[in-house]
């Protein structure tokens, strides 16, 4: 039973990124114009080098980046809790985590980095 639970434990820790974005269906940050702002300092000081300063990711050379003003194009999801995700845990080959495992950015500026690519894109696909 001990070794049960200790596996329980630590597969809890090593999936723990999951178990709390499983959770985060709904964006806990409002969609206001100071989260937008704090999302667009923490996009251009960790985003934008591969999907560009604009989020249309033309001629970056570090990775090949999906166009962040097009949802349409994206592979790994467009609800705010995938795209918190994504930006958290990393998402596919070319994307890292920015989340415990990398540059170790906060929940919060990850959700205010979610509005603040909302913001960039169509207004369809922004919170009301």
């Amino acid at each position: 039973m001990l070794r049960g639970l200790l596996f329980a434990c630590a597969s809890g820790i090593l999936s723990g990124m999951v178990l709390q974005t499983a959770s985060a269906a709904d964006n806990p940050v409002s969609y206001t114009k100071e989260s937008i702002a704090r999302g667009k300092t923490v996009y251009l000081q960790n985003c934008q080098d591969c999907h560009g300063e604009d989020g249309k990711a033309q001629g970056s050379a570090i990775a090949v980046a999906p166009d962040l003003t097009r949802p349409e194009v994206w592979q790994y999801g467009q609800t705010d809790d995938q795209i918190f995700s994504n930006i958290r845990n990393g998402a596919g080959d070319n994307m890292p985590p920015f989340g415990p495992l990398g540059p170790d950015l906060k929940d919060a500026q990850i959700w205010d980095l979610v509005n603040f690519i909302r913001s960039i894109g169509p207004e369809s696909k922004r919170p009301k």
